[in-house]
């Protein structure tokens, strides 16, 4: 098959981004600036300069992978198909998501996945491939990229010459300035590097105007980055047309009881005499676990002081990390507790906590207990919407004129998770508002799930049973008859 010719004019941006060999290569632009399509060519022009092989031909494999299906096959296909089409490059299979290319000497196979979750590692753990793209980087977890560095370079094998290069690429609207990715680019880790586009709009005599220096405007329609900013919300401008870091939701709240104007409050203080408590979300075998510090003052209202949220962390070093919270932040609990005072610190978390985890092959609460000197115990359900429920509780609630629920702004990751982070993802359906049953797993998941399993172990368990039993129908007692022994 003769391949026509296309051309492909790579904007500024993006053709520093071609020329670099980087092992892993980050481009963060607004919305409609090309990224999708430079990081397509990428794939083509790594397939075409790889070396031939002894057999005389240039075989490569490529990863490319989206946050979802619908997104992968909606977006992320119909980008590469409207490039390389199947008239051109050969049939696509949709049964295996993979696009096989036989051109003159080239032989490129192209693998189409849904990557979002961490237990979707093993969809990768056996791959052999030269390269990979993730498409909108930061919907992918840290934990499959970096399994994911772990399988390129592996095709072609080295007995057949090897990969002439390898490596990673992924494009990304940008992310929450917390997110893992804004990390590395603050303070860029060796082999990384990130290429940013100038963003769509800028400020010009107080209004917001298309930026004549954006990237990719000669193949978007005119005024493209003005339309519809009368009905989107200031974070939605900042990242998508702005191109700047900023916190969008994009789903269902999970608690939208949580409002930071009335929960989130800086003058809360730790109280010495009451107990620490602490909510962990643990189990499962997650790289990324969580603990919560709160307490329970005496009009009944909790009140979360602290936070160990860690990615990519096993449960040793989550351990450390949280002495060094209780040090750092509580310490006259941490010497009541050294002083051999157990009601000084009570911990609750995960219930799964307590088999023996096939990742750490250990019991993770009896590490826990080991490494920070206090017992970690399950929380009484596991049950969805029983967390959730003590969550959402203590937010419905007031106190002597405050707020049942109260969190320190130091809480970062908790307030944004609270505050649509932690989300029910929305679904791709036509005409109507759809969202997944099941709340999104993703980063602030981890710290909402530990609070809510402190919560249960703080006595909601309790206070939603005895509501439970209040609302149910009363079943009146058969009436004794003359005669009946009862």
């Amino acid at each position: 098959m003769k391949v026509e010719h296309i051309v492909y004019d790579a904007t500024e941006i993006l053709t520093d981004f071609h020329l670099a060999n980087d092992f892993m290569r980050v481009i963060r632009g607004p919305v409609g600036s090309g990224k999708s399509t430079a990081c397509c060519w990428e794939i083509w022009r790594r397939a075409r300069e790889q070396k031939p092989s002894a057999n005389g031909k240039r075989q490569t494999a490529f990863l490319v992978a989206r946050n979802t299906y619908g997104q992968l096959k909606d977006t992320t296909i119909a980008t590469w198909l409207d490039w390389f089409t199947e008239t051109r490059l050969g049939r696509f299979h949709w049964h295996d998501m993979e696009h096989r290319i036989e051109v003159d000497d080239v032989e490129c196979l192209v693998m189409f996945r849904s990557l979002d979750r961490p237990e979707h590692i093993k969809k990768i753990l056996s791959l052999e491939i030269t390269g990979a793209w993730f498409n909108e980087l930061r919907e992918i977890p840290l934990t499959i990229v970096n399994r994911t560095a772990e399988r390129v370079g592996r095709y072609p094998p080295v007995k057949d010459g090897g990969a002439t290069w390898f490596g990673i690429w992924g494009d990304t609207n940008p992310p929450d300035e917390d997110h893992w990715l804004a990390e590395f680019e603050r303070e860029q880790p060796a082999g990384w590097r990130f290429f940013i586009q100038p963003p769509g709009l800028i400020e010009r005599d107080g209004k917001l105007v298309t930026n004549p220096d954006a990237e990719n405007l000669s193949n978007l329609p005119k005024g493209y980055y003005e339309i519809n900013l009368g009905t989107m919300r200031p974070e939605e401008v900042k990242v998508y047309r702005k191109n700047e870091f900023g916190f969008v939701v994009d789903g269902k709240p999970v608690t939208p009881d949580f409002r930071p104007d009335l929960h989130v409050k800086a003058d809360i203080k730790p109280l010495p005499d009451l107990p620490l408590r602490i909510g962990m979300d643990v189990g499962g075998g997650t790289l990324n676990p969580s603990a919560i510090f709160f307490q329970r003052n005496a009009r009944g209202a909790y009140v979360v002081l602290g936070e160990v949220v860690c990615r990519e962390m096993g449960v040793e070093n989550f351990g450390r990390a949280i002495k060094a919270e209780l040090a750092d932040r509580f310490p006259e609990h941490l010497r009541k507790l050294e002083a051999g005072d157990d009601d000084a610190v009570i911990a609750t978390g995960d219930p799964a906590g307590e088999k023996r985890d096939e990742l750490y092959e250990m019991v993770v609460f009896d590490h826990l207990h080991r490494a920070c000197g206090f017992l970690v115990r399950a929380a009484p359900s596991q049950d969805p919407k029983l967390r959730l429920d003590a969550l959402c509780a203590p937010m419905q609630r007031t106190l002597d004129g405050l707020p049942g629920f109260m969190v320190h702004p130091r809480c970062r990751k908790l307030v944004r998770g609270l505050s649509g982070g932690w989300h029910y993802r929305r679904l791709a359906v036509t005409g109507r508002e759809t969202y997944a049953d099941k709340p999104d797993k993703g980063e602030y998941s981890h710290p909402c799930e530990a609070i809510a399993y402190g919560l249960l172990g703080a006595g909601e368990m309790r206070t939603l049973q005895a509501m439970d039993n209040a609302m149910r129908p009363r079943v009146a007692a058969p009436a004794k008859r003359p005669g009946w022994v009862v």
